[in-house]
């Protein structure tokens, strides 16, 4: 008897995923779903690699701005017009975009 994630060989083998993923750009293969309404060229390494990229690409940018606000928060409060708050909420813009949805 066997389980639908097990192989007899001893392998897992994952739903929706590689078998053997070495490397974090190796993708699954589209869902057969996806094949049957044509829009598997979507899911396509290339394409997900991309969104992956273009997901993660903001993150050095706001460390980079993060440390120039610790370093320089005097010369931004005086561009935000001596409104320290406005200093802060800059500060932590890229936290709250991500988990607020602003």
């Amino acid at each position: 008897m066997t389980d639908n994630n097990n192989t007899n060989q001893g392998k897992w083998i994952s739903r929706g995923f590689p078998a053997n993923p070495s490397w974090g750009w190796n993708k699954a293969a589209p869902k057969k779903s996806l094949y049957e309404i044509g829009m598997a060229k979507t899911a396509n390494n290339f394409m997900l690699n991309l969104v992956e990229f273009v997901h993660w690409a903001p993150l050095i940018p706001a460390f980079m701005m993060a440390q120039s606000i610790l370093n320089y928060s005097n010369e931004w409060t005086i561009y935000f017009n001596n409104d320290k708050q406005r200093t802060l909420l800059f500060l932590l813009s890229p936290f709250l975009k991500k988990h607020i949805h602003l």
